[in-house]
Formats: structure tokens, C-alpha cells, sequence
């Protein structure tokens, strides 16, 4: 998997403006390998792989559950986009065993992946920044302006803004695909062509303000709006937490009422603290990566780059896969289907294996 970006006959781009040289500390050849390895070739497939499991499970169960909630429309949104984005995490290793051997000599696998993976990777990791966001403002609005919030938020509105976030992971990255596209090359030293990346004259400056807009801007700002709502959230936890304390309400319907808001409350704070967690090393990688000259693909930093933003990679598919604990834990009604479908599917293959073991017997 790649996670770079300069190839082919260009082995990295500088961005123009203030960029500098930052003097850190060259990495080890063998500390470097390491943390490749087992960052991108084994923990970050792991979670990748479970969170793909777990992405269909969270799918079914909001599908389920139906759409007459608004936030059920925001959660499968964005369990859609944190799937895709595990996806395009997966499908390298897999096209490497499968695909790869059958065209060794005829394209260079890591640069077809930059421009097909790994950017429908950051695509749908900033649908989902971005569904995280709207999901943490709603939520929070609940709490500020409860009266108000059903006419702002309707489950129209919901499902056009969320489609939207999608054409905008999708427009964030398209400069990239005019400045760089596939061609055959010949390659003098190897005596051989192969399909690779080339890219055109202005990539450097059209590539800079496409870094500018996706990589800093939709994610610092994503950023932004979730830790502010969490923060008015963390607030509105410890209001209504001292209001449901009042024993003289307990058993009041609009105290029920709140429960149920209290607790996706809680669901949705537990998202935001483990998005801002998870995201905000790559934040700080890629402004680091506008700041210094070094800390590029094709800087003295390189090794340093690479481990760095593999760590990233693996973080940001933590956050795409560890929700189903969140939901499971914090949603009664999520917990309740859970369970029966899980029950489901052992009975279907307690009922197969039996079927098999019969027919074992009837062939002895």
C-alpha cells in the first residue's frame, strides 16, 4: 500500500510559498522497516479487515432499524463511507497475491495504487470527517436550540446534506486525476515498458491548492466543528445527567423521553472523541508536510514520512472500525438486533453443520 505522493519520472513535488527546513532526527533503516511492516503490512490490514466485517454488521442493523430517526440516516452514511474507506485499505494486499502476478512485467502495482486506492482512501476518510462533524452539530443543536432543531434538521435535509459529503470527498481529490493519469513508458535502464504515472506541467501548483483545500482546510475544519460540539455535548451530558439524578421524576414519560436522547448523546460524544483522537496526527503530519521541504517523498525525511503517515493510515482506520463498540454499548435498540441477528446466523449454521453431518453419515 502507498501512501506517498511522488512517482514515476517526477520523485516528489515541492509546494510553493513558505515552505522550510525543519532539522529532525534521520530514522534507522531497521526501526523503519519495522514500523512499516507492522503498521501498514500487518495492524493496519487487521483492523482494516475487522472493520469491514463490522461496517456490514452496522449497515444491516441501521437498515433494520429504518430511516424514521434522522440520526439513523447520518449512521448509515457514515458506516457507508467508513467501509468504502477500508476497502480501498484492503484491496492492495489483495490485488498484490491475486491480480499482480499475472502482470509483473507490465505495470509498477504501488503508483496504479496511489491513483486508485489510496485516493478513494482520503475520499471517503473525508466523507466520513465530514458526516462526523454534521452528526456532532445536530447533536449538538439538540441541546441548544431543542425547539428549533426538527425544522433545520428534516430527514430530507439530512439525506441531501449527507449525499453531498460524498460529491465532496469525490470533487476534493478530482484535480488529481488532471495532473496525473496512466501511460505506457519506456524505461531505458530495464529495457522495458511499463504503465505507470505521468503527470502534467502545472501539477505542482494544482496539486498544492488541491493539498491546501482537502488535506487542511475539510479536515481542520471538520475537526474544528466536532471538538466544539463535543464540548457543548460533554456539557449537555452533565446537565441532563443531573437532571435524570431528580428520583421524583424517575418514572416520568418525559424523563424516558430523555434517557433515550441521553444516551445517543453519550453514543455521539464517544464518535467525536474518537474521531478527534484518531485524526488528529494526520492533521498535524500534513501541515508539517506544507511546512517543511524535508518531509516529503522525496526529502531527506522520507522514512520519517512514511512512517509517519502509516501511523496515520492505521489510526484513521481505527476510528473507521471500533464504532460498532459505541453502538452496541450505548443503543438498546442497536444491542436488540444485534443479538437476533447474531442468534440467526449461529442457528443457520448449527442447522448446516447438522444437515452436512447427516449427509456424511448417509454417504458412510
Amino acid at each position: 500500500m502507498n501512501f506517498s505522493i511522488g512517482f514515476s519520472n517526477k520523485t516528489s513535488f515541492s509546494f510553493p510559498g513558505f515552505a522550510f527546513a525543519i532539522k529532525v532526527p534521520t530514522l534507522d533503516n531497521y526501526l523503519y522497516t519495522i514500523l512499516i511492516t507492522v503498521t501498514v503490512q500487518t495492524c493496519n490490514l487487521i483492523v482494516a479487515v475487522f472493520g469491514i466485517g463490522a461496517n456490514s454488521v452496522n449497515i444491516i442493523i441501521f437498515a433494520k432499524q429504518g430511516f424514521q430517526e434522522r440520526v439513523n440516516i447520518s449512521l448509515m452514511g457514515l458506516a457507508v463511507s467508513d467501509l468504502l474507506s477500508l476497502v480501498a485499505v484492503v484491496a492492495p494486499s489483495v490485488l498484490e497475491y491475486t491480480v499482480r502476478p499475472f502482470f509483473e512485467d507490465s505495470f509498477h502495482s504501488q503508483k496504479i495504487y496511489y491513483l486508485t486506492t489510496t485516493t478513494m482512501h482520503q475520499v471517503f476518510v473525508r466523507v466520513t470527517s465530514l458526516i462526523t462533524a454534521f452528526i456532532t452539530l445536530e447533536r449538538c443543536l439538540c441541546i441548544t436550540l431543542p425547539l428549533q432543531v426538527k425544522n433545520i434538521f428534516t430527514r430530507k435535509s439530512v439525506t441531501c446534506f449527507i449525499i453531498s459529503t460524498y460529491f465532496i470527498g469525490i470533487a476534493s481529490v478530482a484535480p488529481i486525476y488532471y495532473t496525473t493519469y496512466l501511460e505506457w513508458v519506456y524505461f531505458q535502464e530495464s529495457n522495458h515498458s511499463y504503465l505507470t504515472l505521468t503527470f502534467t506541467k502545472d501539477r505542482d501548483i494544482v496539486d498544492y491548492y488541491t493539498f491546501i483545500f482537502g488535506n487542511l482546510l475539510l479536515s481542520i475544519s471538520s475537526l474544528l466543528f466536532v471538538a466544539t460540539s463535543t464540548a457543548f455535548l460533554i456539557k449537555g451530558l452533565q446537565n441532563a445527567g443531573k437532571m435524570l439524578i431528580n428520583e421524583n421524576s424517575i418514572n416520568d414519560k418525559n424523563n424516558v423521553i430523555s434517557r433515550k436522547k441521553l444516551r445517543i448523546i453519550k453514543m455521539t460524544t464517544s464518535m467525536a472523541i474518537i474521531f478527534i483522537i484518531t485524526f488528529t496526527p494526520s492533521i498535524v503530519f500534513n501541515v508539517w508536510t506544507l511546512s517543511d521541504v524535508n518531509f516529503n517523498i522525496g526529502g531527506m525525511n522520507r522514512k520519517l514520512y512514511e512512517a509517519a503517515f502509516a501511523f496515520a493510515f492505521l489510526l484513521e482506520s481505527l476510528n473507521s472500525s471500533v464504532l460498532i463498540f459505541s453502538y452496541y454499548n450505548l443503543s438498546s435498540r442497536y444491542k436488540e438486533i444485534f443479538s437476533s441477528f447474531f442468534s440467526l446466523i449461529f442457528h443457520l449454521v448449527h442447522e448446516l453443520h447438522h444437515k452436512l453431518h447427516d449427509v456424511g453419515h448417509q454417504r458412510l
